[in-house]
């Protein structure tokens, strides 16, 4: 979990470590997920606990590389999204909303474009009382690709421009958006150079 322990959670780590369920979820789940289990299981504050899920996500992604149902990569985006969804109040705004971005941009991945679009408004509506302006710029993107219907994992407009180029350059784009994007001069002459 990269974290550091208290005696009594290291003692809580070790009796939910060696339960049956955990011992199976070894073979059948990410150790990013495992890690978010285990943290709900020894009360670790929930944006912390939510926040594993992210990289659980994308390494699921990986692993679902192959099979475009990505059921572990749905999965992991339901639980996030619930989990979110369920979050106490006391999780601090600028937490709640970068999380709710997250969960939003879930179910765009997922093709629930409504909810999405749903689950973004209600982030942006807290914006006011967030003290990270990037929270604003992620959600305005965001509301972008929701509205363009883009289910891809990184929208060429919400990744860095050198990341977009090396996208557009290492893969043909294949519906007008990414053709026009990539067609951007600066975004060829990133790639050019």
């Amino acid at each position: 979990m990269f974290a550091s322990f208290t005696p009594v959670e290291t003692v809580q780590l070790g009796k939910w470590i060696a339960t049956p369920t955990y011992q199976g979820m070894r073979a059948t789940e990410s150790p990013f997920y495992r890690a978010y289990w285990l943290a709900k299981k020894i009360g670790r504050p929930d944006a912390d606990a939510i926040e594993l899920l992210l990289p659980a996500i994308w390494s699921a992604k990986e692993e679902d590389r192959d099979n475009p149902n990505r059921p572990r990569t749905s999965r992991y985006q339901r639980v996030l999204i619930s989990a979110v969804e369920m979050a106490p109040t006391e999780v601090s705004v600028d937490d709640r909303v970068w999380l709710q971005g997250q969960a939003a941009n879930a179910r765009r991945e997922m093709g629930e474009f409504a909810a999405a679009e749903r689950m973004r408004r209600r982030a942006e509506e807290a914006i006011p009382q967030t003290t990270r302006p990037a929270l604003a710029t992620y959600l305005q993107k965001l509301k972008v690709v929701i509205a363009r219907k883009d289910r891809s994992d990184e929208p060429l407009d919400m990744i860095p421009e050198v990341q977009a180029a090396i996208a557009c350059k290492n893969k043909k784009p294949l519906d007008d958006f990414s053709r026009s994007y990539c067609s951007r001069p600066e975004i060829a002459k990133i790639f050019a150079s």
